[in-house]
Formats: C-alpha cells, sequence, structure tokens
C-alpha cells in the first residue's frame, strides 16, 4: 500500500466526551478551539491557548469578590471600576489604584449594580443590592463626598406581608426605571423616572426612589404573571427586561405608560427556569443561565433577543447532572477579540465548564491550587474596563492578558487536548508517525516547582526545549505510558515535532 498523509482534523476540537469511552473522548482543558478560513489559511480548525491573568491591583483585599460593575461616568467624566471584597465597596482607579468608599452591611451574598443616568442626569449613581438592602452613591462627587453621600435607600414592603421588606438580589435600570426583583414573591418594583434627579417640593433630593410615599409602603408593583413561582432573578439589556423564576422565564418591554412602564406580550415567555440564580450572565443581546424545570433541567439556555437556545449537548448534560450543589454555581461572560465565553463554575465539584458563544463549542478551564491539584477556574466576576478583562481571585484583583502564559502569582496553566476516535470505515490501521503542528522555535520556556506549597518561578532557560506530552489509546479507553515531544528552541523554527 502506497504511503499516504492525513490531517487528522479532530487533534483539534471542543469538548465532547461521551460516558461510554469508546465512542468519544474529546476534551479541551485550557484550550478553545478557532475556526479558520481554509482559503487563507493552512487549516479549518486549530487550537488556542486561554490567556493568563495578572495582577492589577497589587493591593490584597479581604475576602472574596462579590461584584464588580463599570460606572460611565465617574469622577472625571470618564468610565471607572467598582469592587465588592468582603463588606467593602471600592473605587479602583486605571493605574491600580484601590480606593475605599463604604461598608456594606451583608457578608456572604452576591452584590449586584447597575448605574442610574439618562434624560437630564446630572447625578448619576451606583446602585447596589445585596438580598437584603439597597445601596446608592453619586459616582461623580470626589471621594470624600462619595463616602458621606452613599446611603441605603428604603426598600418596600413585600407584598401581602407588612412586616418583611423585600429581598432583592438583582437591579437594573432602563428607560430612566430602577427594576429590582424580591426572591421570595413573584413581583418584581420600579421606582421612580430618573432616580438621583428627582426634588421635592422644598427643593431636596427625593430619595423615596420605590414611591413608598404614595403607594402605602408597597412601591409599584409588577408581576411576572405568566407562572406563579418567585422571580429569583432579573436582567436587562438596556432595551429588553428579563425575569426568572425556578420555572420560567419572562421578557417585558417598555410602553412609555407612567402606571405600567413594562408590559410582557403573549409570546415573550416560556417554561425554563433558572437553576442557580448566579449562573445569570448577560452580555448585549445574549443572555445565558443554567436552566431549571420538566423541560430543562441541567441544561445551559441563551436567549438573544426573545429567540431561546438550548447550548449545551447531551454529552454536558450528562455531566452538569453529576454536580454536587449545582444550585451554588456561578458564571462570568466576556469577550476576547471575537469570542464571547460563558464560563460556568461549580466549586463544589472542582469543575469549570465554558460556552464559546461564536464557535457554539465547550471546554473546560481549571487552575492550580496550593497543593498543586488540579481545581475549578478561580477567577470570575469578568468585566471590562481601562482596556481589558478584569477578573477576580480571592483577596486579588486581575485582568486577561493573552501574552502571559501564567496565572497572576505564578501557577503554571495546564494545557490539554483530547482528540476524539479514528477510525477508518470501522477497521483497524496503523499511523507509522505524526507531526503535532505547533509554532515550532517560538516559545520561552519557564519551569516551576513547589516549596512551602507555594509555586516559585525560576529564572528563565533560554537553553531549554519547550515540549508537549503524548499519550495515544488503541481502543479509545486505554492509554499508554505519557512521552515527550520537543517543540524546538526559540529560533529554531525548521524544528520538526515528529512522533514514530
Amino acid at each position: 500500500m502506497a504511503n499516504r498523509c492525513l490531517l487528522i482534523q479532530n487533534i483539534a476540537g471542543s469538548l465532547s466526551r461521551s460516558n461510554i469511552v469508546k465512542v468519544g473522548l474529546s476534551d479541551s482543558l485550557n484550550m478553545y478551539p478557532e475556526v479558520q478560513n481554509p482559503t487563507e489559511h493552512s487549516t479549518q480548525l486549530m487550537m488556542r491557548s486561554v490567556s493568563g491573568e495578572k495582577k492589577f491591583v497589587e493591593r490584597e483585599f479581604d475576602g472574596a469578590c462579590r461584584g464588580m460593575y463599570r460606572v460611565s461616568r465617574g469622577i472625571d467624566g470618564r468610565p471607572a471600576l467598582y469592587v465588592v471584597y468582603g463588606q467593602k465597596l471600592y473605587l479602583i482607579g486605571s493605574n491600580g489604584s484601590a480606593t475605599e468608599i463604604a461598608d456594606i452591611y451583608t457578608s456572604a451574598t452576591e452584590v449586584r449594580m447597575t448605574e442610574t443616568g439618562g434624560y437630564n442626569s446630572a447625578h448619576p449613581h451606583l446602585v447596589l443590592v445585596d438580598g437584603t438592602n439597597c445601596y446608592a452613591v453619586d459616582v461623580t462627587l470626589p471621594i470624600a463626598s462619595q463616602r458621606t453621600d452613599f446611603r441605603m435607600i428604603e426598600l418596600p414592603e413585600r407584598v401581602n406581608d407588612s412586616t418583611t421588606k423585600i429581598h432583592p438580589t438583582h437591579i437594573t435600570y432602563l428607560y430612566g426605571y430602577l427594576v429590582c426583583n424580591d426572591k421570595g414573591s413573584d413581583a418584581f418594583y420600579t421606582s421612580i423616572q430618573y432616580p438621583g434627579e428627582t426634588l421635592t417640593s422644598d427643593d431636596q433630593p427625593d430619595w423615596d426612589w420605590f414611591r413608598l410615599g404614595t403607594t402605602n409602603n408597597k412601591g409599584f408593583i409588577t408581576f411576572s404573571e405568566w407562572c406563579p413561582d418567585n422571580t429569583l432573578a432579573l436582567c436587562s439589556n438596556s432595551s429588553k427586561l428579563y425575569t426568572f423564576g425556578e420555572r420560567s422565564w419572562q421578557c417585558f418591554s417598555y410602553n412609555n405608560d407612567k402606571n405600567m412602564p413594562f408590559t410582557c406580550p403573549d409570546n415573550c415567555a416560556g417554561n425554563i427556569g433558572i437553576k442557580a440564580v448566579n449562573s445569570l450572565a448577560m452580555l448585549g443581546a445574549t443572555t445565558i443561565w443554567f436552566g431549571s424545570s420538566d423541560v430543562g433541567e441541567n441544561a445551559v439556555f441563551m436567549l438573544s433577543g426573545t429567540n431561546l437556545t438550548r447550548v449545551s449537548t447531551s454529552d454536558i448534560e450528562r455531566e452538569l447532572m453529576l454536580m454536587k450543589n449545582p444550585e451554588n454555581a456561578y458564571a462570568s461572560i466576556w469577550q476576547e477579540h471575537r469570542h464571547v465565553f460563558y464560563s460556568l463554575t461549580f466549586e463544589d465539584s472542582q469543575l469549570t465548564y465554558v460556552y464559546d458563544v461564536t464557535e457554539n463549542a465547550w471546554h473546560r478551564r481549571s487552575s492550580f491550587n496550593v497543593k498543586n491539584e488540579q481545581t475549578f477556574w478561580r477567577y470570575s466576576h469578568a468585566t471590562h474596563a481601562y482596556n481589558v478583562t478584569m477578573v477576580a481571585a480571592d483577596h486579588c484583583l486581575c485582568c486577561m492578558d493573552e501574552n502571559v502564559f501564567e496565572e497572576h502569582d505564578g501557577r503554571p496553566i495546564l494545557k490539554m487536548r483530547r482528540g476524539g476516535v479514528l477510525t477508518s470505515n470501522d477497521q483497524p490501521f496503523f499511523i507509522d508517525c505524526a507531526e503535532i503542528i505547533v509554532n515550532n522555535g517560538q516559545q520561552q520556556t519557564k519551569f516551576f516547582n513547589l516549596k512551602d506549597n507555594e509555586p516559585i518561578e525560576q529564572p528563565d532557560q533560554p537553553d531549554l526545549n519547550p515540549r508537549v506530552e503524548l499519550r495515544y489509546s488503541w481502543d479509545g479507553g486505554n492509554f499508554c505510558d505519557p512521552f515527550e515531544v520537543f517543540l524546538g528552541k526559540v529560533g529554531e523554527y525548521q524544528w520538526n515535532s515528529t512522533v514514530y
């Protein structure tokens, strides 16, 4: 038989491992596939490494990050970043400074934020909710004035309960109205229009944002009435308002009626709920969440406008079904070049799954812990600010950088690609040799060891030859011992990474 040279394209691909090992074990860890133009490139599909992380703020914060938000207009009229770590709200400067602004009275729940603005808005406010309280601060004021201006906004009483205030876990702003949910009822609440700009009869700022004085402390209520489940979460894309319960989602539109500013058309709802409230993430017109209900259990769904798509595959859903405490999952969404990534982390199962909206493909991300064990990806709250994508780790605020190949504290990033099963008309075949197509001679090598359970970077070793570890299987289930393939020292562009 004549020798043949074939391009084994399944070396590049997504996460699609089956629970039946001989069907397929395709897996991508800290790498993702990117489609190429075959008329201009040598391949139709390639694998790219995830970006590394570096510190943006040098100081250490107390506790974990609970929320992050970029306001459109800060002290100098330019966008500014606010974060909550532990029980403190900080203003982050473009130079990496972190200035304490105020205390948050709760300690464990997520803190979600939005900003007011719009018509005649001289006093844009950052507004925060923590599941119990609502806070506001004028972000155009000098720092000292922000500290004194920071205040709590009085919340309405819960429907049919004059002894309990609502518990808002989510808040958004659109068409001049603040909108927040009450996790203990199927209602959401709308503020006066353009809060922060309205004056009382004696020309003082009106802080009765939720109209308690004119509604007997009940506020202005709208019900997510398509299904009687509680309104666990909500979000908006500045055009549409979306509410989510345990068994349903619903879309509301603005109708320019001050007595009923948001209404839901008959065809803008569905019987897919939300299992983990912190899995809800929105970027532009794209909304993604981890679903629940009779027809959407353990699946991931995406809304574009009112078009609903189930983006999780059967293999992914089989894995999600096994997660411990899935209601505690949390998500981030961000864009890198044309890729839109949605990460879904299950800390109790030590796993992070990432959906690439652009490529309609999944991969996994992970980090090393201090014991050098693979665990969940430890970054969250991805937010674009100061021309970078900010991400939060415990006690630390970082940013992504595609030219960094490690995490912010020097821990290496393990990258792994396992291709699917290859067959030739269901017959066995032999591969005499294979060439790994990589950027030969272009990667500087660094190595790490563990000292006192902390990774320590050693000095650059320009004479080292970087390598990848390979294993293969004859049957799709049992793999050979690992062996190494070298990629060429820096400048050895003609190096051939061939496997025999």
